[in-house]
């Protein structure tokens, strides 16, 4: 996280300071509080010099607006947002106890500087742009500054933000056209180590290439407006917080999908867990002065729109400029508390929400929300406001979790032609539960069937504090280094179709029409039946692959748990098939089939 801006050390400016109203006190200073201005790169300004207000997170009060254009004369306006810098410091817990001192240290934030004003931007071609600050007080609107600053083109490990591939919408591409297939797992909040949890966790991530998160906005982490005294007095520690997390995924290559609400916030009662009824504690409760007397009010009632959409302008001004946030998902498993709303009203408000988060959003991030059963997704997904779907998946019994994301791939892709993958994963809902899948083969096929069963990407297990207390991590490494170098991802690849006459096998895989990559499975180690089972080797296989280009191939076989080829042999396609004889192997074995002659 950066400290407070040292000014006298940033780089200049050109500043011409108009003439202010008779209602501003000072003429106003626009101050680099980053080093320097780089294409896909966050640039950050201090704002001095603007008048103070009884409450600075409400437009209706005070809203303080920038303008950047560039030299295509392409234009996009910014909310400034309020801000306070934070210093942050681990404590070793009061007393001493061993074995769990870790465990027990927790995060302080000491509060740095004064508050103040700040903007971010984040420039999209080189070249020097220009700017102008606009504020406008209960009605009045006043330009108050206008400069210049130098864009530098970008640095060479930027690539943009997150976009739906235009061509096949089967998975995502960055702003320069490189591929994204998500390989990552929840991380949706912090313990008692707050930021430090995540220095751990992203950076055992970015080892093994794993490049996608989720985080919840909420009354634990990072919930700007989530209890009763903070309506319009949006949570300085927490936004920190935020801030440090997503700067954080930026540096370590990884992508945020943020979760701006969760089903709790209108549950009254404990749940199977003993808490998350926040209702009674909400912001927007007629209880704690709000304006909603009961749960489903909150998606009708328009002064609760209002005060939500004051909220999305903040989000937008603090953290829109950020590439490393993939997306804004509105809820968390919204359906698991439908027994309080109506269903028809959270479809609606989804809608008409997305349409105005799009139209101020400048960096256009993608907008989605999310289920507990695909069942109770009847109409949301149909929404053209919503660029992806998700499933949650948690598998309690439910067999061969490969089959199941391939068959939300196909189903999701002939009904609604977005991209899908599987928000949520685990064996159970209920916890960890190590002794359901001793050997992590339930895991396993979740990471590789999501992705080669044609989503988006890997299942994104729970759990996340026992994956990493475990390090489980090689698990997407060894995903990461097959899928390293294919281009998969990119436009044109689809699932490919591969027989076999073992009836005990299962394949999965898909192909650019040049390249194909293939994960075969043993049945009888599908999760659950052969969770446990002690593995014996598969002798004599063979798989054909069809629809491939005729000519000269290589074929690498992979060894899905340790990440490493095991053997290669040439091949060749003629007819557009491709016979593959596998030599004897146990669980399951991966292959890339890359052509090698044009």
């Amino acid at each position: 996280m950066r400290a407070a801006p040292r000014f006298p050390f940033c780089i200049s400016v050109t500043i011409a300071v108009m003439m202010l109203s008779a209602r501003m006190a000072v003429a106003m200073r626009v101050v680099p509080a980053t080093n320097g201005q780089r294409v896909w790169q966050v640039s950050e300004f201090a704002l001095f010099g603007v008048r103070e207000t009884d409450n600075p997170y409400d437009p209706e009060s005070i809203a303080v607006d920038v303008t950047f254009t560039a030299p295509s004369g392409e234009a996009v306006t910014v909310p400034a947002f309020w801000f306070q810098d934070y210093t942050r410091e681990l404590l070793a817990p009061e007393q001493p106890d061993p074995g769990n001192e870790r465990r027990r240290q927790s995060e302080k934030l000491c509060p740095t500087g004064k508050p103040g004003w700040r903007v971010r931007f984040t420039p999209l071609e080189p070249g020097r742009h220009r700017y102008r600050v606009v504020v406008t007080e209960e009605g009045t609107r006043t330009e108050t500054a206008e400069g210049s600053f130098a864009v530098e083109p970008k640095p060479e490990d930027a690539h943009g933000f997150v976009r739906v591939e235009p061509q096949d919408k089967r998975h995502f591409m960055l702003d320069d056209g490189s591929p994204l297939p998500l390989l990552g797992e929840c991380a949706c909040w912090h313990g008692r180590r707050g930021t430090f949890d995540y220095d751990d966790w992203y950076g055992a991530f970015a080892k093994v290439g794993m490049n996608y998160s989720r985080l919840w906005m909420w009354p634990q982490a990072f919930g700007i407006e989530v209890l009763g005294d903070e309506r319009l007095n949006y949570n300085q520690e927490r936004a920190w917080r935020l801030d440090y997390v997503l700067e954080l995924a930026a540096r370590k290559g990884i992508y945020i999908m943020l979760c701006l609400d969760y089903h709790g916030i209108f549950q009254v009662e404990p749940d199977y867990w003993g808490g998350n009824n926040w209702w009674p504690q909400h912001p927007y409760n007629t209880s704690q002065g709000g304006p909603c007397r009961a749960q489903n009010e909150f998606f009708t009632n328009k002064a609760a729109k209002k005060l939500y959409r004051k909220r999305l302008r903040y989000l937008i001004g603090r953290y829109a400029a950020q590439p490393s946030l993939m997306s804004w998902q509105f809820f968390n498993e919204i359906d698991n508390v439908y027994n309080h709303l109506e269903r028809s009203d959270v479809i609606a408000w989804h809608d008409e929400t997305a349409r105005w988060l799009r139209a101020n959003d400048p960096y256009d991030h993608l907008i989605t929300t999310s289920f507990s059963l695909a069942t109770r997704s009847t109409g949301m997904w149909k929404l053209d406001s919503l660029d992806y779907a998700q499933e949650h998946c948690y598998l309690d019994g439910r067999e061969e979790p490969a089959r199941i994301m391939a068959d939300a791939a196909r189903r999701y892709r002939k009904r609604y032609g977005k991209p899908i993958y599987i928000g949520e994963f685990g064996v159970s809902w209920r916890g960890f539960k190590p002794e359901m899948d001793s050997y992590r083969r339930g895991l396993q096929q979740g990471l590789w069937g999501g992705i080669l069963g044609g989503t988006a990407g890997t299942a994104m297990p729970w759990w996340w504090e026992n994956i990493h207390q475990e390090n489980l991590y090689p698990l997407w490494g060894s995903l990461a280094r097959f899928l390293e170098g294919t281009g998969f991802g990119s436009a044109g690849w689809r699932p490919v179709r591969v027989s076999s006459k073992e009836d005990r096998l299962d394949v999965f895989g898909m192909t650019d029409g040049r390249t194909a990559l293939v994960w075969a499975i043993d049945r009888r180690y599908h999760y659950p039946n052969g969770a446990n089972a002690i593995p014996k080797q598969v002798a004599g296989a063979e798989l054909t692959v069809h629809g491939l280009p005729d000519g000269d191939f290589l074929v690498q076989w992979w060894h899905t748990r340790e990440g490493r080829v095991v053997y290669k042999n040439p091949a060749q396609v003629e007819n557009g098939n491709v016979n593959l004889k596998i030599r004897p192997f146990a669980i399951d074995i991966a292959a890339r089939v890359t052509r090698t002659t044009e």
